[in-house]
Protein backbone atom coordinates (compact mmCIF):
# COMPACT_ATOMS: atom_id res chain seq x y z
CA UNK A 1 0.00 0.00 0.00
CA UNK A 2 2.99 2.30 0.32
CA UNK A 3 3.21 2.15 -3.48
CA UNK A 4 -0.33 3.46 -3.80
CA UNK A 5 0.43 6.34 -1.46
CA UNK A 6 3.51 7.23 -3.50
CA UNK A 7 1.49 6.82 -6.68
CA UNK A 8 -1.20 9.16 -5.46
CA UNK A 9 1.37 11.89 -4.92
CA UNK A 10 2.95 11.20 -8.29
CA UNK A 11 -0.40 11.34 -10.03
CA UNK A 12 -0.71 14.95 -8.99
CA UNK A 13 2.25 15.71 -11.24
CA UNK A 14 1.04 13.11 -13.77
CA UNK A 15 4.45 12.48 -15.31
CA UNK A 16 7.82 11.99 -13.74
CA UNK A 17 11.42 11.74 -14.77
CA UNK A 18 14.16 10.35 -12.58
CA UNK A 19 17.80 9.50 -13.04
CA UNK A 20 18.31 5.73 -13.08
CA UNK A 21 22.00 5.99 -12.20
CA UNK A 22 23.19 5.45 -15.76
CA UNK A 23 22.96 9.10 -16.72
CA UNK A 24 19.67 8.64 -18.56
CA UNK A 25 16.28 9.67 -17.26
CA UNK A 26 13.38 7.31 -16.70
CA UNK A 27 10.27 8.78 -18.35
CA UNK A 28 7.15 7.48 -16.59
CA UNK A 29 3.52 8.19 -15.68
CA UNK A 30 0.48 6.69 -13.94
CA UNK A 31 -2.94 6.52 -15.53
CA UNK A 32 -5.72 8.57 -13.88
CA UNK A 33 -7.01 5.59 -11.88
CA UNK A 34 -3.53 4.67 -10.64
CA UNK A 35 -4.20 1.13 -11.85
CA UNK A 36 -1.48 1.24 -14.52
CA UNK A 37 2.04 2.59 -14.69
CA UNK A 38 3.87 3.37 -17.95
CA UNK A 39 7.59 3.85 -18.43
CA UNK A 40 10.02 4.19 -21.29
CA UNK A 41 12.75 1.70 -20.52
CA UNK A 42 16.47 2.00 -21.24
CA UNK A 43 15.97 0.28 -24.63
CA UNK A 44 13.46 2.99 -25.72
CA UNK A 45 10.41 0.74 -25.43
CA UNK A 46 7.16 1.85 -23.82
CA UNK A 47 6.00 -0.63 -21.19
CA UNK A 48 2.80 -0.65 -19.13
CA UNK A 49 2.37 -2.51 -15.83
CA UNK A 50 -0.52 -3.19 -13.47
CA UNK A 51 0.12 -1.37 -10.19
CA UNK A 52 -1.87 -3.93 -8.19
CA UNK A 53 -0.12 -7.05 -9.50
CA UNK A 54 3.16 -5.71 -10.89
CA UNK A 55 2.45 -7.70 -14.07
CA UNK A 56 3.66 -6.34 -17.40
CA UNK A 57 0.50 -5.65 -19.43
CA UNK A 58 1.89 -4.21 -22.66
CA UNK A 59 5.19 -3.57 -24.36
CA UNK A 60 5.21 -1.21 -27.34
CA UNK A 61 8.07 -0.75 -29.76
CA UNK A 62 8.08 2.00 -32.37
CA UNK A 63 9.70 0.90 -35.65
CA UNK A 64 12.39 3.54 -35.14
CA UNK A 65 12.71 2.97 -31.38
CA UNK A 66 16.50 3.01 -31.46
CA UNK A 67 16.43 6.44 -33.10
CA UNK A 68 13.79 8.03 -30.86
CA UNK A 69 14.96 9.50 -27.57
CA UNK A 70 11.82 10.13 -25.56
CA UNK A 71 11.87 13.13 -23.24
CA UNK A 72 8.30 13.43 -21.96
CA UNK A 73 5.13 11.43 -21.40
CA UNK A 74 1.42 12.13 -20.89
CA UNK A 75 -1.42 9.64 -20.41
CA UNK A 76 -4.89 10.73 -21.45
CA UNK A 77 -8.32 9.26 -22.02
CA UNK A 78 -9.65 10.46 -25.34
CA UNK A 79 -13.36 10.20 -26.02
CA UNK A 80 -15.64 10.85 -28.91
CA UNK A 81 -19.11 11.62 -27.63
CA UNK A 82 -20.78 10.84 -30.95
CA UNK A 83 -19.18 7.40 -31.09
CA UNK A 84 -19.43 6.88 -27.31
CA UNK A 85 -15.96 5.46 -27.48
CA UNK A 86 -13.15 6.00 -25.04
CA UNK A 87 -9.54 5.37 -25.83
CA UNK A 88 -6.47 5.48 -23.62
CA UNK A 89 -3.62 7.26 -25.35
CA UNK A 90 -0.04 7.61 -24.15
CA UNK A 91 1.79 10.48 -25.85
CA UNK A 92 5.58 10.49 -25.91
CA UNK A 93 7.60 13.56 -26.84
CA UNK A 94 10.98 13.09 -28.50
CA UNK A 95 14.19 15.08 -28.48
CA UNK A 96 13.66 15.63 -32.22
CA UNK A 97 10.39 17.54 -31.82
CA UNK A 98 7.98 14.70 -32.55
CA UNK A 99 5.04 13.44 -30.52
CA UNK A 100 4.21 9.74 -30.84
CA UNK A 101 0.73 8.74 -29.60
CA UNK A 102 0.06 5.12 -28.65
CA UNK A 103 -3.44 3.63 -28.42
CA UNK A 104 -3.05 1.33 -25.41
CA UNK A 105 -5.93 -0.97 -26.39
CA UNK A 106 -4.78 -1.49 -29.96
CA UNK A 107 -1.08 -1.44 -29.17
CA UNK A 108 -0.37 0.73 -32.17
CA UNK A 109 0.73 4.24 -32.93
CA UNK A 110 -2.47 6.20 -33.55
CA UNK A 111 -0.82 9.54 -34.38
CA UNK A 112 2.57 11.11 -34.97
CA UNK A 113 3.00 14.85 -34.87
CA UNK A 114 6.03 16.88 -35.87
CA UNK A 115 5.94 19.94 -33.65
CA UNK A 116 9.54 20.94 -34.23
CA UNK A 117 12.17 21.57 -31.64
CA UNK A 118 11.17 23.80 -28.78
CA UNK A 119 14.10 25.89 -27.69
Amino acid sequence: HDQVTAAEGAAEDEAMASDDGTGSELICAFDRTLERFAAVTHDHRLRVWSTSTGKLLHSYTHPSHLYARYTSIAWRVMSKKAAKRRRDVIALGTAHGKVVCWDTAGGQVCAELDVGRLE
